[in-house]
């Protein structure tokens, strides 16, 4: 048997590239990556306890009152059941005067794991 070789130039590419790529693709690398943004997204909701909290609600509906009392009442409806619309809105501001320092605690313990997260990275 008679085998017949040729030889073909091998080319490598370059470490840049393959460490970029490596870097790009490395499952625990981009898992450490993800991890260092989820905790700069810590930071920030712990932050959000410095701020005000702000609440609206509004309601209104029809509503049809059919009472023995309401049917009685000399209000011109001559014994018929009254119909209305009430309406109903509020608006909550709520800010924390005094905490015992927790939210100072949890912007301290989310930048340090944020540190964390970055020296695993």
């Amino acid at each position: 048997m008679a085998a017949i070789t040729t030889a073909m130039p091998l080319a490598a590419a370059p470490l840049n590239n393959e460490l970029a790529g490596l870097l790009l693709d490395h499952p625990q690398i981009r898992a450490a990556a993800k991890t260092l943004e989820a905790s700069r997204n810590g930071v920030g909701q712990a932050a959000a306890g410095y701020f005000p909290t702000v609440s609206a609600t509004a309601e209104t509906g029809h509503e049809l009152v059919d009472s023995p009392a309401e049917r009685s009442s000399t209000d011109g409806q001559a014994g018929n059941p009254s119909s209305r619309t009430p309406q109903t809105a509020s608006l909550t501001v709520t800010h924390n005067i005094f905490n015992g320092f927790l939210t100072d605690s949890q912007v301290r313990t989310a930048r340090l794991n944020k540190e964390i997260s970055s020296i695993g990275l």
